[in-house]
């Protein structure tokens, strides 16, 4: 990770780190402070929890904070609380915009469009199911080849297949993949298919 970010320094962009289901902003805190170098994003849809992000991440100056989702485009998102725990919120795509518990969706895409002159190096997802939405195969970010750090929803009802936008990509075939419980660390290969 480190090299990776040095070598995107010094090409003259600025690393991008993508905390994705950032909840209170704990894992965008330790990224700032662990790579000061990078932009760091922490996208978070719930409300409590975004504002608890914005108060853990306060004196973090390479810290951006959204209130959010992850999709693959841009959309409204209903989250709809399937428990009584605020981490396990589950989306709908909704034509309102007014009303209930929405939320606006961007693609990765255009969240680094957002960003100018950066580069994609770490992208976090721990989106309870919209995994699937967020690592769409035809994404453009694939091509900057970024570390992935997932925790993968497949046991969600109806949310199988959430990697296969991932394994559908160059450079993750051959890639280094370290599982360690419910979360998924891919080092993808940095040339050759």
């Amino acid at each position: 990770m480190r090299s990776r970010i040095a070598e995107v320094a010094g090409q003259g962009r600025k690393p991008l780190i993508i905390d994705g289901g950032g909840n209170i902003g704990l894992a965008a805190r330790a990224f700032a402070t662990e790579y000061p170098l990078a932009q760091v994003v922490c996208v978070e849809p719930d409300a409590a929890n975004n504002a608890l992000a914005v108060e853990n991440t306060r004196t973090c100056t390479n810290v951006a904070v959204l209130r959010a989702a992850l999709w693959s485009h841009e959309a409204v998102l209903d989250l709809q609380d399937g428990s009584v725990d605020t981490w396990a919120y589950k989306y709908s795509e909704t034509a309102e915009q007014n009303g209930g518990n929405k939320v606006d969706a961007l693609s990765i895409d255009s969240l680094i469009a957002r960003f100018p002159g950066t580069e994609l190096v770490l992208l976090k997802l721990d989106i309870e199911g919209a995994e699937k939405q967020a690592l769409h195969k035809d994404a453009r970010f694939w091509a900057a080849r970024p570390i992935i750090y997932v925790e993968p929803h497949d046991w969600f009802d109806g949310h199988s297949g959430s990697l296969t936008g991932l394994l559908s990509q160059p450079g993750y075939h051959n890639a280094d993949w370290i599982i360690s419980g419910e979360n998924i660390l891919v080092f993808p290969a940095t040339t050759g298919p």
